[in-house]
C-alpha cells in the first residue's frame, strides 16, 4: 500500500487499506494519521468515518467516537455496520438501554447480516448481564 501510496498520494483505497493494515498491527496513531490524512482529502468519505470511529473507541475517546457514528447514523439509519458500532459504544459508555434498542435495530435492518447476528446476539447477552448484574 505504501508503494502505491508513492506513486499516488490521493489514492484514497489504498489509504484506507494501509489504515486498516496499521490496525490490525495496533499501531493506531498511524492507523490514525492516515485516516486523517483520508478525510482532508475527501471529507465525505464515510468508510475512512467509519475507520475514525472505531480507532476512537479504541482509544477509549468514547465521546468523540459517539459523535462520528451519530453523523454517520444521520445519513443511513439502517446501515448495519454503523448501528452495529453505535450499540458496541453504547455498551461501553454504560448505557444498557441504548445498547439493546440498537443491537435489535441492527438485527431488523440486517437479519442476514452474518457479522451482524453474530456480535450483536453476543453484545445483547452482555447487555442482558450487565443489567442484571446493575451495572
Amino acid at each position: 500500500f505504501k508503494r502505491a501510496l508513492t506513486l499516488s498520494t490521493k489514492n484514497i483505497s489504498a489509504s484506507l487499506n494501509l489504515a486498516l493494515l496499521y490496525m490490525e498491527f495496533y499501531k493506531f496513531d498511524d492507523a490514525l494519521a492516515e485516516v486523517r490524512s483520508i478525510l482532508k482529502q475527501s471529507p465525505r468519505d464515510n468508510n475512512a468515518k467509519l475507520i475514525l470511529a472505531v480507532l476512537l473507541v479504541l482509544q477509549r475517546k468514547l465521546d468523540k467516537a459517539e459523535d462520528v457514528l451519530e453523523d454517520l447514523y444521520v445519513k443511513n439509519k439502517t446501515n448495519p455496520v454503523v448501528l452495529h458500532n453505535l450499540s458496541a459504544n453504547a455498551l461501553k459508555m454504560r448505557d444498557y438501554n441504548r445498547a439493546l434498542k440498537l443491537i435489535n435495530r441492527t438485527l431488523k435492518f440486517a437479519p442476514r447480516y452474518t457479522f451482524s447476528i453474530d456480535k450483536s446476539i453476543k453484545l445483547k447477552e452482555e447487555v442482558v448481564l450487565k443489567k442484571k448484574a446493575g451495572g
